[in-house]
């Protein structure tokens, strides 16, 4: 091992810094993702991902959107809406929306933190979430985040919807 290479390990991996008798500490690993959680009650500090912890069962509603929206099935959705929110969420937004017309309950969504701030769904309270039964279109303030050339797809797509109204 070089001297450049201990330095590297001393400075950026404390833990793994080679040890007395040569070899390395027994916590020597990866280094951890800032998304990661300690198991609750136990004092094995290993990390787990945030994705495996149990998540709490919802009861998801439909409630009715103001203004103008598409269904969440609608090809706008999954094409203007996902440079948005990100594939994850626009596919939690599917299933909370196909589990309210169900009726039926759902493990609690990893992205419901953008879903609810986007106003695609609300909280209810006591473990009942609200979700929109149309999916609104794009703000302005969403239209200039998208890359340029689904920004004139949506301009196109916009203004042929408002040809198509009148």
């Amino acid at each position: 091992m070089l001297i450049d290479d201990t330095w590297y390990l001393l400075v950026m991996h404390p833990a793994s810094a080679p040890s007395s008798s040569g070899g390395r500490s027994p916590t020597f690993g990866p280094p951890t993702s800032v998304g990661a959680v300690h198991p609750p009650d136990t004092t094995d500090r290993r990390v787990i991902r945030r994705t495996a912890i149990d998540r709490p069962t919802i009861v998801p509603v439909l409630f009715i959107g103001q203004g103008f929206g598409f269904p969440p099935t609608d090809p706008y959705v999954r094409r203007f809406w996902i440079p948005i929110l990100g594939p994850g969420a626009v596919a939690d937004v599917l299933r909370l929306t196909a589990a309210a017309r169900s009726g039926r309950p759902l493990k609690l969504p990893v992205h419901m933190s953008i879903i609810v701030s986007e106003g695609l769904a609300r909280w209810e309270g006591d473990g009942i979430v609200g979700v929109r039964d149309t999916i609104p279109l794009l703000s302005d303030r969403h239209v200039r985040r998208l890359p340029p050339s689904i920004r004139l797809l949506h301009q196109r797509h916009h203004a042929t919807r408002l040809v198509d109204v009148h």
